[in-house]
């Protein structure tokens, strides 16, 4: 059994994340207060913060935001990425709110495409290796602090390339499970999880629909359960960690075109043989789309703020009922 809580990024949009600082931003954004009286509702036993909703607390309400974020035991994690920049501020922020864990991300991309950086795959190494040093000393830092330190597969990451880290990185890291998140990079969500469970420290809760095209799929948020993704199996790969924190974190507002059906992509990729790649391509069948069924969101639509807001939080709801029905969440 997981220790359920929830992630604003899932719904981002209502929280104020998705959208800031542009014409189409939430002009009536729940803030923090709005997302951690949210996890009140409905019984969360854990919240994540990125930086950007703690950033305008003011010195003096400090204290009483410390007691929310840890509000009848339940875990707080914090949430930067490498890529994001400055990632000591993370550790001032985690000092100042009491906050144990950090969880990083290591860099910006997205849907697996590696090849967008170009020279045949070694723009990616180039990311790759600087960016996983720069994580691997503020680990080591964090460590001194008496922070931990997750990294989480963000779209960019194989399996294997987070094992390396990890071990690279002992005793002072872990992984953040995005359960959603291998189906970019083309793996299998329940073998990316047994691969990486001896690291395992907290999740994402994350499921997709599949849409198929000439150039591979398109991958579109849904409530946790609605998609391609096998929740009890990845339960039970994860079974001997322990009641791990997992945050429901539905998919971005925005699909992600994995283009793994075109050479192009898998520029920055090892080699794998035909079996494998069939056997990795069998998963993401599962609820697959009919050919031609719509995958765009509100978002997409141009629908009004209320209407986004009340598809996030519909689903965030959804989602808790599919996870109790699953038996996953008591």
């Amino acid at each position: 059994m997981f220790k359920i809580g929830i992630n604003p990024y899932g719904m981002a949009y209502s929280a104020g994340l998705f959208g800031a600082g542009t014409p189409r931003a939430n002009p009536r954004a729940m803030g923090l207060k709005g997302f951690l009286d949210l996890a009140d509702l409905i019984g969360a036993a854990g919240v994540e913060v990125p930086i950007a909703l703690l950033r305008d607390v003011a010195a003096s309400d400090t204290e009483r935001v410390r007691e929310r974020l840890h509000s009848g035991g339940r875990y707080a994690i914090l949430m930067h990425g490498i890529s994001w920049g400055d990632p000591d501020s993370a550790l001032k922020f985690a000092r100042r709110f009491g906050l144990k864990t950090i969880r990083m991300h290591l860099t910006s991309v997205l849907c697996g495409a590696r090849a967008a950086l170009g020279e045949n795959g070694g723009g990616w190494h180039k990311l790759f290796n600087g960016a996983r040093a720069e994580f691997l000393a503020f680990a080591r830092r964090a460590a001194d602090d008496g922070v931990a330190v997750t990294l989480e597969n963000h779209q960019d990451l194989t399996s294997a390339e987070l094992l390396q880290i990890c071990d690279a990185g002992r005793p002072h890291i872990g992984v953040c499970l995005d359960t959603g998140n291998p189906l970019a990079v083309g793996e299998d969500p329940v073998e990316f999880a047994r691969a990486v469970a001896p690291f395992v420290k907290h999740i994402h809760l994350k499921d997709y629909r599949v849409f198929w095209d000439a150039e591979g799929y398109r991958l579109a948020r849904c409530a946790i359960g609605a998609g391609a993704v096998d929740f009890k199996a990845i339960a039970n790969a994860l079974g001997t960690c322990g009641a791990l924190a997992a945050s429901i974190e539905p998919g971005a507002l925005t699909e992600r075109h994995v283009k793994l059906l075109t050479r192009e992509w898998w520029q920055g990729y090892p080699e794998i043989d035909g079996a494998e790649l069939g056997r990795r391509l069998a998963c993401a069948q599962k609820n697959a789309q009919p050919e031609g069924a719509d995958w765009r969101t509100p978002w997409d639509k141009d629908a009004t703020p209320d209407e986004i807001c009340k598809y996030e939080i519909d689903e965030l709801m959804q989602s808790v009922v599919n996870l109790q029905e699953l038996g996953i969440w008591s």
